[in-house]
């Protein structure tokens, strides 16, 4: 076998040995070692010889010269065993822990005793002679796995360790000289059996599993010894013939049991692969979470002023070691390389995938910008051919104009409206001859959707050819009819006119100013290039005018998602249906205020299109339309603008980004932190050129709302319950006021 020494081995192993023998030494305090004590050595020993004769496990075979080295081991475990369960039935969890504590100190007394000196150590039959010469052997050895202590520090430990226990003593009003004796004779044998368990991994180059198994069967006899002295040999005898049958009480003892063969390797393990002395300080490590636990959950001692003084001062005694300091060296080093090994690799392969997604919605937001610049360039728009609505007829001349039904659809959740103050209002327009009409939905279900549905319903529908809508806060200009309903007119194909829109409290605070930025981009640069060059956008939900028949023969309005805008545009897309976007006509409306208000529409807004695109994708995929058209209905619209944008974002900027600080091994390109995102805020605020000023908080303004805006796809994508919330957003009514 390799000689396991704490020098040739990996941070990673030295730091998982302790962790291991740290936790599973902390579970067995709370277990009753007294039942297991006696078996798990047996276990131990017949798993590894089972192990062995399988080739299961690599370790040498049986050596009597090595079985009578290691009897000395053996003979201080069990030592250690017998008096410390003599101890703990005259003690409480705190103080026993407290006194086992002491074996730290008592490791760096007899480090100091034998300071640099280096004397042969040989044993002989004699039990007497052998105890004597090892102890002494022992003392001498531990200068070499002791680092360049100072002295004060660990006289200041040793000091502070034995007098906690000796104040928490004599505060211990259950104090029993037998179980004090008894523990203080456990940490001496305790000290020994890790010394030696440390000294037969380097000089003999034992490993963990190899001093295990002769441990344990070196342990059957002193075992077998203790409990017939104790008279438990009878009674467990007739407990387990009782409880055989019980499925349950077997399961519990075989995980004690395996439990128990844990505890042992972890201990070997952490002491070949660091030293006695790491072990030691796990020790001290463990000791300050098992007595706070024993405190909280175990009860048994009485607390008071003399009790938590000497604990508190027992605990800083065992932590105030500089032995700690290399310890904690030992977990960076792991820590460093567990980062390098495991972490990084993968935070970099998902941060290369996000730049390239990041990289992609880049490349599509430049085609847009210069989409737009093109337009602008070309001056294309929408042009109306002469007089749309003149009359053909000589007989008859003057002008036909269509039949548009203008409809403004609310949704009040919390608040509504006095009947009588809408009926009013509608008998006053009835009597200057406007065609009005106030309908109120009993069952409100389907929100907005729903209501534009039972309106699209009524029987006077039939006599109109074009229905405009308009949200409650939409202020268009008397106007809005001529400059849109003409582009209709001998264009048979056209099924929507949408028109830009213009914000009367864009100035209002900072969060409408970020706001104007993004939505001036999505208007003038989104909808109008995809208008001009496809003929297809997202309806926005008002300001615009639709052609009643497209409506009817796509599926007319649909309470399915909470982006029914949406998803008319789409199945009118699908059925060949084209659309106009005027960037030149303007309706005024307000934008969120508060960003409570922002941050629900935003929700809205960005789950609707996951569900949209769930349910729409088999449609899209069978349609009849160009593939080119699917691909960029599938890839561009849906997956890149609306799901992959959300996603890159909020991982790339509010994930990777933070976590490259504590992880500097995966690293982001300045390209990525810096240029790319300055250049597309800059295209971003080209359509609102006096928001300037405003380029930083809008940066991080997106990636603040990144989080929600995924959160939001994913509970789109996923279908949960949040997905069909239709919440109004709040206005605070300006337009009216100006109106």
């Amino acid at each position: 076998m390799d000689n396991h020494s704490a020098t040739e081995t990996s941070p990673l192993l030295s730091l998982f040995a302790a962790l291991s023998y740290g936790i599973a030494s902390m579970a067995m305090v709370f277990i009753n070692k007294a039942i297991l004590m006696h078996n798990w050595q047996l276990a131990t020993a017949l798993i590894i010889h089972f192990g062995l004769q399988m080739g299961y496990t690599k370790a040498r075979g049986v050596d009597m010269q090595t079985a009578k080295r290691l009897l000395p081991v053996s003979l201080f475990y069990n030592a250690n065993v017998a008096f410390a369960l003599a101890s703990l039935k005259g003690f409480n969890i705190p103080m026993y822990i407290a006194i086992k504590r002491l074996h730290h100190s008592l490791y760096l007394l007899l480090a100091y005793l034998q300071e640099r000196e280096n004397l042969q150590h040989r044993f002989v039959a004699p039990f007497l002679e052998l105890v004597c010469n090892y102890t002494i052997a022992i003392s001498l050895y531990l200068w070499n796995s002791v680092l360049k202590l100072s002295y004060h520090k660990v006289t200041l430990s040793v000091l502070l360790t034995a007098a906690g226990v000796l104040i928490a003593a004599l505060g211990d009003f259950s104090f029993d000289l037998f179980g004090y004796s008894m523990a203080f004779t456990s940490v001496f044998f305790q000290t020994m059996y890790l010394i030696l368990v440390e000294r037969s991994g380097a000089e003999d180059g034992l490993s963990s599993v190899e001093i295990m198994f002769y441990n344990s069967f070196l342990s059957l006899p002193f075992l077998m010894f203790l409990i017939i002295a104790t008279g438990e040999f009878p009674y467990s005898l007739s407990f387990l013939f009782a409880k055989s049958n019980s499925l349950s009480f077997l399961v519990i003892l075989i995980l004690s049991l395996v439990m128990g063969i844990v505890l042992n390797y972890t201990m070997f393990l952490c002491t070949i692969v660091n030293s006695a002395l790491t072990t030691t300080i796990v020790g001290v490590l463990k000791g300050v979470g098992s007595t706070t636990l024993g405190f909280v959950f175990l009860g048994g001692v009485q607390v008071h002023a003399l009790n938590v003084t000497g604990l508190v001062m027992n605990t800083a005694g065992g932590l105030w070691t500089p032995d700690l300091q290399g310890l904690l060296h030992m977990v960076y080093v792991a820590w460093l390389t567990f980062r390098a090994y495991y972490i990084a690799p993968p935070i970099q392969a998902l941060s290369n995938f996000c730049v390239v997604l990041f990289l992609i919605q880049s490349a599509d937001r430049m085609m847009l910008s210069l989409g737009c610049f093109w337009i602008k360039y070309k001056k294309i728009k929408p042009r109306i051919n002469g007089d749309p609505f003149k009359s053909d007829d000589a007989e008859a001349p003057g002008y036909e104009y269509p039949k548009v039904l203008v409809q403004i659809p609310m949704c009040n959740e919390r608040e509504a409206f006095c009947p009588d103050f809408m009926q009013a209002e509608v008998d006053k327009w009835s009597q200057k001859d406007i065609n009005i009409i106030y309908r109120h939905r009993v069952v409100r279900t389907g929100y907005k959707a729903g209501n534009l549905k039972s309106a699209m319903g009524c029987d006077y529908v039939k006599d109109y050819e074009f229905v405009a809508i308009f949200d409650a806060d939409f202020q268009p200009s008397p106007d809005f009819l001529n400059l849109t309903v003409p582009h209709f007119k001998d264009n048979p194909e056209l099924g929507l006119v949408q028109a830009r829109w213009a914000f009367v409290n864009k100035d209002e605070n900072l969060l409408t100013r970020l706001q104007d930025i993004n939505l001036c981009f999505h208007f003038e640069v989104e909808q109008q290039v995809n208008g001009a060059f496809l003929n297809f956008f997202g309806f926005n939900g008002t300001a615009g005018v639709w052609r009643i028949k497209a409506l009817e023969e796509s599926g007319g309005w649909l309470e399915r998602t909470t982006v029914e805008d949406m998803d008319i545009a789409v199945r009118a897309h699908l059925n060949g249906w084209k659309f106009i976007f005027l960037n030149d006509v303007k309706v005024l409306c307000e934008v969120p205020e508060s960003f409570e208000a922002y941050r629900k529409q935003q929700h809205r807004w960005h789950s609707g299109p996951m569900q949209l695109f769930r349910l729409c994708l088999p449609a899209i995929i069978t349609s009849k339309m160009a593939i080119w058209k699917k691909v960029n209905l599938i890839l561009l619209f849906f997956l890149l603008r609306k799901l992959i944008l959300p996603f890159y974002s909020f991982t790339l900027f509010c994930i990777i980004l933070p976590l490259t600080m504590f992880v500097p091994e995966a690293e982001l390109p300045m390209w990525v932190i810096y240029y790319v995102p300055v250049l597309m805020s800059f295209l971003n605020i080209l359509p609102a050129p006096k928001s300037f000023p405003f380029i930083v908080p809008y940066l991080l303004f997106e990636n603040t709302m990144s989080v929600t805006k995924f959160n939001a796809m994913v509970s789109g994508l996923c279908q949960l319950g949040s997905t069909y919330e239709w919440v109004v957003t709040k206005k605070a009514g300006k337009v009216a006021k100006q109106a």
